[in-house]
C-alpha cells in the first residue's frame, strides 16, 4: 500500500462513526461533568421562565375573558409563543457552550444567553418557531378541537380529571398518539437544520439562506455515519432509561398497594431521572462534536484546495512569463 492511500485508509478509519464514537466516549469523560451542569442550569432557566409565563398567560387570560375569549385566546397565544422564542434563543446558548467546551475554550454561565445579544441567533429563533406551529397545527389542533377535549375542559378538579381518564383509556391513547404524533413531526423539521446552531456561531460573515444550505450540505454523505455514532455514543444509557421505566411500570402495576415495591419503583424512577439528564446532555454535546469534527476536516481541505489553486496559478503566471 502506498503512502497515499495510507493516508486514505486512516481517513476513512478515522471518520467510521464506530472510530469517532470512541473517539468521543474518550473526550466525554472530561467534558460530560460540564455539559450536564451546563444542561441543568439551562433546564432550570427553561422551568422557571415557562412559569412565569405560563402564569402571566393565564392572569392575562383571566383578564381579557371578560371582554370575549377571542382576545383572550389570542394573547394567550402571543405570550406562549414569545416563550417559546425565548426558549430557542437559550437553546443556542447551550449548544455554543457545548461547542467550546469541545474547542477547549473558556464557558460561562453567561453564554446560555449569548443569543440574546445576537441578531442573527434570534432571527433563527424566530425562523424556528414556524415548524414548530405546523407540527403543532397538524397533530394538536385536531384533538384541542375536538367534543373529548371540550369535554376534558369543562372538568375543573384534578381529582376528577384523573377519574375520567383512568375510566375512559381511550382518551389517554388518543392524546397520546398525537402527542407522540407532534413530536416526530417537529424532530422532521427540525432535523435537516440540527447543525444550525453551531454554523451560526462559526460562519460569523454568511448569511441567513447560506446557513440554511450549509447546514443541509452538511449532510450530504455524512446522514448514515451520523445515525451510527449517534446509536454507538448513547446505546448504553438508552438501554438504562428503558430497563428502569419497564421495572418501574410493571412493579406499579403488579404491586401498587406494596410499601416496600413502592420505593424500588420510585428509585427506579429517579435513576431513570438521572438517566434522561444524562442523555439529553450527551446528545447535545456528540452533536457539537461530530460538527467540529467534520468542520475541522473541511476547513483544512478547503485550505489545501486554495493552496493547490495558488500554486497552480503561480505555475500558470510563470509559464506564461517563460514563453514571452
Amino acid at each position: 500500500m502506498d503512502e497515499k492511500s495510507l493516508v486514505n485508509f486512516d481517513e476513512k478509519k478515522r471518520k467510521s462513526f464506530t472510530a469517532l464514537a470512541k473517539k468521543y466516549r474518550d473526550a466525554s469523560k472530561l467534558l460530560l461533568p460540564r455539559a450536564i451542569f451546563m444542561f441543568m442550569v439551562f433546564t432550570a432557566i427553561l422551568v422557571f421562565s415557562s412559569s412565569l409565563f405560563m402564569g402571566v398567560g393565564i392572569s392575562l387570560f383571566a383578564v381579557f375573558a371578560s371582554s370575549g375569549n377571542f382576545l383572550a385566546t389570542i394573547f394567550f397565544i402571543a405570550l406562549e409563543l414569545s416563550f417559546v422564542f425565548c426558549a430557542l434563543v437559550l437553546h443556542y446558548g447551550l449548544f455554543l457552550s457545548n461547542l467550546r467546551f469541545i474547542r477547549n475554550q473558556p464557558v460561562a454561565i453567561s453564554f446560555l444567553f449569548a443569543g440574546f445579544r445576537q441578531r442573527r441567533a434570534k432571527k433563527f429563533a424566530a425562523f424556528f418557531i414556524a415548524p414548530l406551529v405546523l407540527s403543532f397545527a397538524l397533530a394538536i389542533v385536531p384533538v384541542a378541537t375536538s367534543a373529548m377535549f371540550e369535554e376534558i375542559s369543562q372538568i375543573t378538579q384534578p381529582q376528577a380529571l384523573l377519574e375520567y381518564l383512568s375510566s375512559h383509556p381511550q382518551v389517554m391513547q388518543t392524546m397520546f398518539f398525537h402527542s407522540m404524533l407532534f413530536f416526530l413531526l417537529a424532530l422532521a423539521l427540525y432535523f435537516p437544520f440540527t447543525f444550525v446552531w453551531p454554523l451560526v456561531y462559526d460562519e460569523t460573515q454568511n448569511y441567513f439562506s447560506k446557513i440554511f444550505s450549509q447546514s443541509l450540505r452538511f449532510w450530504k454523505g455524512r446522514f448514515w455515519k451520523f445515525l451510527g455514532f449517534e446509536i454507538m455514543s448513547h446505546y448504553k444509557v438508552t438501554l438504562v432509561i428503558f430497563a428502569c421505566g419497564a421495572s418501574e411500570f410493571f412493579i406499579l402495576k403488579k404491586f401498587s398497594s406494596n410499601v416496600a415495591a413502592q420505593m424500588v419503583s420510585s428509585l427506579f424512577g429517579f435513576v431513570s431521572f438521572c438517566a434522561t439528564i444524562l442523555f439529553f446532555a450527551s446528545v447535545i454535546l456528540s452533536i457539537n462534536f461530530f460538527y467540529d469534527e467534520f468542520a475541522s476536516s473541511q476547513k483544512e481541505s478547503d485550505g489545501e484546495s486554495v493552496e493547490q489553486e495558488a500554486e497552480q496559478k503561480q505555475d500558470e503566471n510563470s509559464q506564461d512569463e517563460s514563453t514571452n
